[in-house]
């Protein structure tokens, strides 16, 4: 019962810890078709999640700085590239 306890009282108190750029909000830039804008995102936030938020979408020959798979930091700058053949 006490080993119960004692898990229990450490999940709880682990559970209330997360990474610091984990929580609050980021604010990023994205430079696309001409345009640079600005957004405000939960942290933790991908280069994709803040292009979806800004209804942007990619071409399967575009490319984008840093990778689509990237975790944002506050401040960080996207690059979007139309590239067409």
């Amino acid at each position: 019962m006490k080993r119960l306890l004692l898990f229990l009282l450490v999940a709880f108190l682990l559970s209330g810890c997360l990474a610091p750029h984990l929580r609050g909000i980021i604010e990023v830039s994205v430079a696309a078709d001409g345009q640079t804008r600005t957004i405000t995102l939960p942290a933790g936030s991908t280069v994709q999640q803040a292009l979806e938020a800004l209804s942007l979408s990619l071409g399967p020959l575009d490319r984008v700085d840093p990778p689509a798979y990237t975790v944002l930091s506050a401040g960080a700058t996207i690059r979007l590239v139309r590239v067409r053949e």
